[in-house]
Protein backbone atom coordinates (compact mmCIF):
# COMPACT_ATOMS: atom_id res chain seq x y z
CA UNK A 1 0.00 0.00 0.00
CA UNK A 2 2.99 2.49 0.81
CA UNK A 3 4.36 1.41 -3.00
CA UNK A 4 1.28 2.78 -4.45
CA UNK A 5 0.81 5.53 -2.73
CA UNK A 6 3.99 6.52 -3.38
CA UNK A 7 3.37 6.08 -7.60
CA UNK A 8 -0.03 7.82 -6.93
CA UNK A 9 2.08 10.83 -5.50
CA UNK A 10 4.64 10.85 -8.22
CA UNK A 11 2.79 10.48 -10.89
CA UNK A 12 0.73 13.37 -10.40
CA UNK A 13 4.30 15.51 -10.07
CA UNK A 14 4.48 15.76 -13.77
CA UNK A 15 5.59 18.82 -13.80
CA UNK A 16 8.99 18.03 -11.89
CA UNK A 17 12.24 16.95 -13.17
CA UNK A 18 13.68 13.88 -12.56
CA UNK A 19 16.10 14.20 -9.86
CA UNK A 20 13.53 16.19 -8.13
CA UNK A 21 11.02 12.98 -8.36
CA UNK A 22 13.57 10.90 -7.28
CA UNK A 23 14.86 12.88 -4.23
CA UNK A 24 10.70 13.29 -3.30
CA UNK A 25 10.85 9.25 -3.85
CA UNK A 26 13.20 9.37 -1.04
CA UNK A 27 11.84 11.65 1.28
CA UNK A 28 8.83 9.58 0.76
CA UNK A 29 10.06 6.66 1.89
CA UNK A 30 12.17 7.70 4.70
CA UNK A 31 8.73 9.37 6.09
CA UNK A 32 6.44 6.58 5.64
CA UNK A 33 8.57 4.51 7.25
CA UNK A 34 6.56 5.09 10.94
CA UNK A 35 3.26 5.43 9.65
CA UNK A 36 0.69 2.52 8.14
CA UNK A 37 -1.32 3.36 5.28
CA UNK A 38 -4.86 2.02 4.26
CA UNK A 39 -6.80 2.93 1.32
CA UNK A 40 -10.02 5.10 2.13
CA UNK A 41 -13.75 3.84 1.20
CA UNK A 42 -14.80 7.14 0.16
CA UNK A 43 -16.14 8.02 3.11
CA UNK A 44 -17.91 11.57 2.86
CA UNK A 45 -17.98 12.28 6.95
CA UNK A 46 -15.68 12.58 9.63
CA UNK A 47 -16.87 10.04 12.47
CA UNK A 48 -17.22 11.43 15.06
CA UNK A 49 -20.32 11.83 17.70
CA UNK A 50 -21.62 15.54 16.10
CA UNK A 51 -21.54 13.38 12.70
CA UNK A 52 -24.03 11.20 14.20
CA UNK A 53 -26.61 13.61 14.41
CA UNK A 54 -25.80 15.34 11.36
CA UNK A 55 -27.18 11.60 9.66
CA UNK A 56 -30.06 11.93 11.05
CA UNK A 57 -30.88 15.20 9.87
CA UNK A 58 -30.17 13.96 6.20
CA UNK A 59 -32.00 11.00 7.07
CA UNK A 60 -35.25 13.05 8.19
CA UNK A 61 -35.06 14.79 4.96
CA UNK A 62 -34.72 12.15 3.27
CA UNK A 63 -38.09 10.77 4.62
CA UNK A 64 -39.87 14.15 4.20
CA UNK A 65 -38.98 13.66 0.77
CA UNK A 66 -40.58 10.35 0.34
CA UNK A 67 -43.39 12.10 1.29
CA UNK A 68 -43.68 10.91 5.34
CA UNK A 69 -46.62 12.92 7.62
CA UNK A 70 -44.48 15.44 9.91
CA UNK A 71 -46.14 12.64 12.87
CA UNK A 72 -44.09 10.12 11.19
CA UNK A 73 -40.61 12.41 11.23
CA UNK A 74 -41.03 13.69 14.38
CA UNK A 75 -41.45 9.92 15.87
CA UNK A 76 -38.24 8.65 13.21
CA UNK A 77 -36.32 11.92 15.44
CA UNK A 78 -37.20 11.06 19.00
CA UNK A 79 -36.68 7.40 18.49
CA UNK A 80 -33.15 7.85 16.81
CA UNK A 81 -31.96 10.47 18.83
CA UNK A 82 -32.89 8.67 22.15
CA UNK A 83 -30.89 5.76 20.43
CA UNK A 84 -27.90 8.24 19.71
CA UNK A 85 -27.85 9.67 23.08
CA UNK A 86 -27.75 6.46 24.94
CA UNK A 87 -25.31 4.51 22.76
CA UNK A 88 -22.34 7.63 22.61
CA UNK A 89 -20.87 5.42 19.84
CA UNK A 90 -19.94 6.77 16.08
CA UNK A 91 -22.51 5.30 13.67
CA UNK A 92 -19.88 3.59 11.62
CA UNK A 93 -18.71 1.83 14.85
CA UNK A 94 -22.30 0.77 15.71
CA UNK A 95 -22.59 -2.99 16.36
CA UNK A 96 -25.67 -5.26 16.37
CA UNK A 97 -24.90 -6.08 19.94
CA UNK A 98 -25.33 -2.64 20.36
CA UNK A 99 -28.86 -2.38 19.59
CA UNK A 100 -29.68 -5.57 20.85
CA UNK A 101 -28.76 -4.34 24.29
CA UNK A 102 -30.45 -1.07 23.68
CA UNK A 103 -33.33 -2.65 22.57
CA UNK A 104 -33.81 -5.05 25.51
CA UNK A 105 -32.98 -1.86 27.97
CA UNK A 106 -35.92 -0.61 26.70
CA UNK A 107 -37.91 -3.00 28.16
CA UNK A 108 -35.84 -3.69 31.60
CA UNK A 109 -35.46 -0.65 32.95
CA UNK A 110 -37.73 2.07 30.65
CA UNK A 111 -40.69 -0.71 30.94
CA UNK A 112 -42.00 -0.46 27.19
CA UNK A 113 -44.34 -3.03 25.38
CA UNK A 114 -43.14 -5.58 23.35
CA UNK A 115 -44.88 -3.44 20.14
CA UNK A 116 -43.04 0.05 21.28
CA UNK A 117 -39.40 -2.36 21.29
CA UNK A 118 -41.17 -3.67 17.70
CA UNK A 119 -42.21 -0.03 17.13
CA UNK A 120 -38.93 1.41 17.37
CA UNK A 121 -36.65 -1.47 16.09
CA UNK A 122 -38.32 -0.57 12.52
CA UNK A 123 -37.56 3.14 13.18
CA UNK A 124 -33.86 1.92 13.53
CA UNK A 125 -34.10 -0.38 11.06
CA UNK A 126 -35.12 2.18 8.43
CA UNK A 127 -32.17 4.16 9.66
CA UNK A 128 -29.62 2.22 9.12
CA UNK A 129 -30.62 0.39 6.21
CA UNK A 130 -30.45 4.10 4.53
CA UNK A 131 -27.11 5.04 6.18
CA UNK A 132 -26.27 1.50 4.30
CA UNK A 133 -27.68 2.32 1.03
CA UNK A 134 -26.03 6.06 0.53
CA UNK A 135 -22.43 4.15 1.66
CA UNK A 136 -22.42 5.87 4.71
CA UNK A 137 -21.34 2.66 6.91
CA UNK A 138 -19.95 -0.42 5.22
CA UNK A 139 -22.28 -2.56 7.03
CA UNK A 140 -25.96 -2.38 8.44
CA UNK A 141 -26.07 -3.76 11.93
CA UNK A 142 -29.69 -3.94 12.15
CA UNK A 143 -29.48 -7.08 9.25
CA UNK A 144 -29.66 -9.77 12.25
CA UNK A 145 -31.99 -8.15 14.31
CA UNK A 146 -35.33 -10.32 13.73
CA UNK A 147 -39.19 -8.53 14.29
CA UNK A 148 -40.23 -8.61 18.43
CA UNK A 149 -43.24 -10.57 18.70
CA UNK A 150 -45.28 -9.09 21.42
CA UNK A 151 -48.40 -10.50 22.86
CA UNK A 152 -51.24 -10.54 20.68
CA UNK A 153 -54.51 -8.96 21.84
CA UNK A 154 -57.78 -9.09 20.19
CA UNK A 155 -58.75 -5.60 19.04
CA UNK A 156 -62.35 -5.35 18.78
CA UNK A 157 -64.23 -2.92 17.10
CA UNK A 158 -67.47 -1.28 18.69
CA UNK A 159 -70.53 -3.16 18.93
CA UNK A 160 -74.13 -2.40 17.75
CA UNK A 161 -74.91 -1.06 21.08
CA UNK A 162 -71.90 0.70 22.23
CA UNK A 163 -71.87 2.69 18.99
CA UNK A 164 -75.88 3.50 20.13
CA UNK A 165 -74.80 4.45 23.32
CA UNK A 166 -71.81 7.04 21.64
CA UNK A 167 -74.46 8.71 19.22
CA UNK A 168 -77.24 8.54 22.32
CA UNK A 169 -73.99 10.31 24.17
CA UNK A 170 -73.53 13.51 22.06
CA UNK A 171 -74.00 16.60 23.49
CA UNK A 172 -73.14 18.81 20.35
CA UNK A 173 -73.81 18.85 16.74
CA UNK A 174 -69.78 18.55 15.88
CA UNK A 175 -69.48 15.53 17.90
CA UNK A 176 -72.53 13.83 16.49
CA UNK A 177 -71.07 14.78 13.11
CA UNK A 178 -67.70 13.44 13.95
CA UNK A 179 -68.98 10.25 15.46
CA UNK A 180 -70.95 9.65 11.82
CA UNK A 181 -68.10 10.71 9.29
CA UNK A 182 -65.50 8.47 11.33
CA UNK A 183 -67.85 5.60 11.38
CA UNK A 184 -68.98 6.04 7.52
CA UNK A 185 -65.95 6.95 6.30
CA UNK A 186 -63.43 4.81 8.08
CA UNK A 187 -60.87 7.44 7.77
CA UNK A 188 -58.04 7.70 9.98
CA UNK A 189 -57.97 10.80 12.47
CA UNK A 190 -55.64 13.15 10.36
CA UNK A 191 -57.60 12.34 6.92
CA UNK A 192 -60.55 13.95 9.70
CA UNK A 193 -59.02 16.96 10.58
CA UNK A 194 -57.75 17.48 6.48
CA UNK A 195 -61.37 17.44 5.01
CA UNK A 196 -62.33 20.82 3.52
CA UNK A 197 -65.96 21.80 3.23
CA UNK A 198 -64.88 22.75 -0.87
CA UNK A 199 -64.43 19.18 -1.68
CA UNK A 200 -67.57 17.66 -0.38
CA UNK A 201 -69.16 16.63 -3.52
CA UNK A 202 -72.65 15.22 -3.15
CA UNK A 203 -72.35 12.42 -0.74
CA UNK A 204 -68.46 12.08 -1.29
CA UNK A 205 -65.61 13.98 0.01
CA UNK A 206 -61.34 13.88 -0.34
CA UNK A 207 -59.20 12.18 2.11
CA UNK A 208 -55.74 13.49 2.40
CA UNK A 209 -53.99 11.35 4.10
CA UNK A 210 -50.43 9.16 5.66
CA UNK A 211 -47.95 9.37 2.35
CA UNK A 212 -49.75 11.95 0.52
CA UNK A 213 -52.33 9.68 -0.58
CA UNK A 214 -55.08 11.04 -1.53
CA UNK A 215 -58.53 9.35 -2.10
CA UNK A 216 -62.41 9.79 -2.15
CA UNK A 217 -64.64 8.53 0.43
CA UNK A 218 -68.20 8.56 1.09
CA UNK A 219 -70.89 9.54 3.34
CA UNK A 220 -73.97 7.15 4.31
CA UNK A 221 -76.98 9.06 5.57
CA UNK A 222 -76.22 9.03 8.95
CA UNK A 223 -73.01 10.64 8.41
CA UNK A 224 -74.36 13.36 5.60
CA UNK A 225 -77.83 14.63 8.25
CA UNK A 226 -75.16 15.03 10.96
CA UNK A 227 -72.51 17.17 9.01
CA UNK A 228 -75.88 18.67 7.55
CA UNK A 229 -76.71 19.47 10.78
CA UNK A 230 -73.62 20.73 12.24
CA UNK A 231 -72.46 22.42 9.00
CA UNK A 232 -75.83 24.64 8.79
CA UNK A 233 -75.03 26.05 12.63
CA UNK A 234 -71.34 27.26 11.48
CA UNK A 235 -70.46 30.49 12.05
CA UNK A 236 -67.09 31.09 10.48
CA UNK A 237 -65.97 30.70 6.64
CA UNK A 238 -62.93 28.46 7.60
CA UNK A 239 -62.83 25.78 4.63
CA UNK A 240 -62.02 23.06 7.31
CA UNK A 241 -64.92 21.04 7.76
CA UNK A 242 -64.23 20.16 11.78
CA UNK A 243 -63.09 23.36 13.67
CA UNK A 244 -62.63 24.57 17.17
CA UNK A 245 -65.65 25.19 19.33
CA UNK A 246 -64.29 28.69 20.15
CA UNK A 247 -62.84 31.92 18.23
CA UNK A 248 -61.37 31.85 15.99
CA UNK A 249 -62.37 29.00 14.82
CA UNK A 250 -59.46 26.98 13.37
CA UNK A 251 -59.06 23.56 11.99
CA UNK A 252 -59.39 21.14 14.83
CA UNK A 253 -56.37 19.28 15.29
CA UNK A 254 -55.66 15.38 15.77
CA UNK A 255 -55.46 15.90 19.66
CA UNK A 256 -58.40 18.11 19.89
CA UNK A 257 -60.43 14.88 17.92
CA UNK A 258 -58.93 12.52 20.27
CA UNK A 259 -59.91 14.39 23.54
CA UNK A 260 -63.55 14.48 21.89
CA UNK A 261 -63.75 11.20 21.56
CA UNK A 262 -62.18 10.09 24.74
CA UNK A 263 -64.52 12.18 26.81
CA UNK A 264 -67.70 10.87 24.77
CA UNK A 265 -66.54 7.32 25.62
CA UNK A 266 -66.15 8.41 29.65
CA UNK A 267 -69.45 10.06 29.55
CA UNK A 268 -71.09 6.98 28.08
CA UNK A 269 -68.77 3.98 30.00
CA UNK A 270 -67.41 2.67 26.48
CA UNK A 271 -64.00 1.81 26.71
CA UNK A 272 -61.04 2.06 24.92
CA UNK A 273 -63.02 4.85 22.77
CA UNK A 274 -60.22 6.46 20.90
CA UNK A 275 -60.88 7.52 16.58
CA UNK A 276 -59.06 4.72 15.25
CA UNK A 277 -61.79 2.48 16.83
CA UNK A 278 -63.94 3.55 14.68
CA UNK A 279 -61.95 2.55 11.75
CA UNK A 280 -61.92 -0.94 12.47
CA UNK A 281 -65.69 -0.92 13.28
CA UNK A 282 -66.01 0.36 9.63
CA UNK A 283 -64.03 -2.41 8.42
CA UNK A 284 -65.59 -4.89 10.44
CA UNK A 285 -69.40 -3.61 9.72
CA UNK A 286 -69.10 -3.57 6.20
CA UNK A 287 -67.64 -6.94 6.12
CA UNK A 288 -70.36 -8.45 7.90
CA UNK A 289 -72.71 -6.63 5.48
CA UNK A 290 -70.96 -8.24 2.72
CA UNK A 291 -68.84 -5.82 1.42
CA UNK A 292 -65.93 -7.19 -1.12
CA UNK A 293 -62.30 -7.15 0.64
CA UNK A 294 -61.26 -5.65 -2.15
CA UNK A 295 -63.48 -3.07 -1.98
CA UNK A 296 -62.63 -2.51 1.74
CA UNK A 297 -59.17 -2.22 0.94
CA UNK A 298 -59.64 0.99 -1.02
CA UNK A 299 -62.34 2.35 0.80
CA UNK A 300 -59.42 2.14 4.08
CA UNK A 301 -56.98 3.38 1.84
CA UNK A 302 -54.35 0.25 1.97
CA UNK A 303 -51.88 -0.36 -0.67
CA UNK A 304 -52.20 -4.51 1.05
CA UNK A 305 -54.83 -6.03 1.59
CA UNK A 306 -52.93 -8.45 4.35
CA UNK A 307 -53.04 -5.21 6.41
CA UNK A 308 -56.80 -4.82 5.84
CA UNK A 309 -57.32 -8.26 7.05
CA UNK A 310 -56.07 -6.85 10.68
CA UNK A 311 -59.07 -4.55 10.92
CA UNK A 312 -61.61 -6.58 10.07
CA UNK A 313 -62.22 -7.71 13.93
CA UNK A 314 -64.32 -11.20 13.52
CA UNK A 315 -66.03 -11.97 17.05
CA UNK A 316 -67.12 -15.27 18.58
CA UNK A 317 -70.84 -14.56 18.20
CA UNK A 318 -70.33 -13.45 14.11
CA UNK A 319 -68.38 -16.72 13.65
CA UNK A 320 -71.42 -18.84 15.27
CA UNK A 321 -73.60 -17.16 13.35
CA UNK A 322 -71.13 -18.13 10.16
CA UNK A 323 -70.87 -21.73 10.88
CA UNK A 324 -75.01 -22.20 11.25
CA UNK A 325 -75.29 -20.58 7.79
CA UNK A 326 -72.46 -22.32 6.02
CA UNK A 327 -71.30 -25.87 7.68
CA UNK A 328 -73.68 -28.98 7.24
Amino acid sequence: MKEKFMNDVLGKMLHLPEHDKEYLSHVLSLVMNDYEITLAKNEIVEWNLDSNYELLKLFLIAKQVEGCSLRTIDYYKLVIKAFLDKSNVPLQHVQTNHIRVYLAGREVYDKVSKTTQDNERRCLSSFFGWLAAEEYINKNPMLRIKAIRGEKKKKKAFSEVEIERLRNGCETKRERAIVEVLLSTGCRVGGLVGMNKSEITNDSITVHEKGNKDRVVFFNAKAKVALDEYLKGRMDDNDALFVTEDKPYSRLCISGVEIVIRELGRRVGVSPCHPHRFRRTCATLARRRGMPLEDIQKMLGHSNIDTTMIYIAEDDDNMAQSHKKFVI
